[in-house]
């Protein structure tokens, strides 16, 4: 994928000739998605006082770049003239040359992380901090969380239960049981992480196990009694998917599996939609 990008330097001292590399805008033009990554050297800002002032300017940008977030072929659509680049132009003369911002580059890269991460790197010599990564036990988390806000699936939610399935254990994140009636059983997938080899012979493996229901039914175990989970009991899966170019393939391997065993895929973005509405179909 091609990325646009823009280099951030910076004068330390008003008669020197030496510009430091400081930041980074990435764009992708096509949807406007836009990352800005900045360095943090306290070093640097020891050396050179007017440093501090000369960075903070230099991040307000971030603020200023918020209005281009989202628009497409990086132009405002209030005023198409406006363009991203145009812009650029517009603050580099604003700051008489203490704050230097290069010419619109391009490269390639998998995604706009990756484009960060890279020019980041090979410009700036500075590794990107790394964000916190959701880990599945975060997405159960989260969705154990959102079930509780709901009155009737607060009241129903059977955490971390087992079917089980002929001779299968079938591993869940929970089912919601009311009585007799199964309303769902779920599980939680991480493919965005280091193992995700690993999480995707996981993901077929419970699927095997789910066609097994489909086919002829299971039981869940519950305080010394069992609740039957028919074969159109709803299924499903709470996904993050993965981020990386080369894992894609696979991935969408699983989730055609998925489809065909009539398991509902839901990323973390869906699981508020989903539990208010399983709310409304239980009430």
């Amino acid at each position: 994928m091609r990325f646009d990008y823009w280099t951030i330097s910076v004068v330390p001292e008003p008669m020197s000739i030496t510009r430091l590399g400081f930041g980074l805008i990435v764009t992708d033009p096509r949807t406007g998605e836009l990352e800005t990554f900045f360095r943090d050297d306290r070093l640097i800002s020891k050396m050179f006082p007017r440093m501090n002032f000369l960075a903070r300017s230099a991040k307000n940008l971030e603020k200023e770049l918020k209005i281009f977030r989202g628009t497409s072929a990086s132009s405002l659509p209030i005023s198409p003239e406006l363009t991203l680049d145009g812009f650029m132009k517009e603050r580099h003369a604003d700051w008489n040359n203490a704050i230097q911002i290069g010419q619109k580059e391009s490269m390639d890269a998998a995604n706009l992380q990756s484009a960060v991460s890279l020019l980041a790197l090979k410009l700036l010599g500075a590794e990107q901090s790394r964000p916190h990564r959701t880990t599945v036990h975060d997405l159960r988390r989260q969705l154990m969380n959102t079930y509780r806000e709901f009155p009737m699936l607060r009241k129903l939610t059977v955490p971390n239960v087992h079917a089980r399935v002929d001779r299968w254990d079938v591993d869940l994140t929970s089912a919601v049981i009311d009585g007799e009636k199964v309303h769902e059983i779920n599980q939680s997938f991480n493919f965005d992480s280091s193992s995700s080899a690993d999480a995707t012979t996981r993901a077929n493996f419970w699927a095997l196990k789910i066609e097994k229901l489909r086919n002829s039914g299971g039981e869940i175990e519950r305080e010394k009694e069992s609740v039957s989970v028919d074969s159109a009991t709803p299924v499903v899966a709470f996904i993050l998917a993965p981020s990386a170019e080369q894992e894609q393939e696979e991935f969408q391997n699983t989730l055609e599996y998925f489809r065909d065993i009539n398991i509902d895929v839901k990323t973390k973005s869906n699981i508020q939609s989903h539990a208010a509405l399983l709310e409304r179909k239980i009430a």
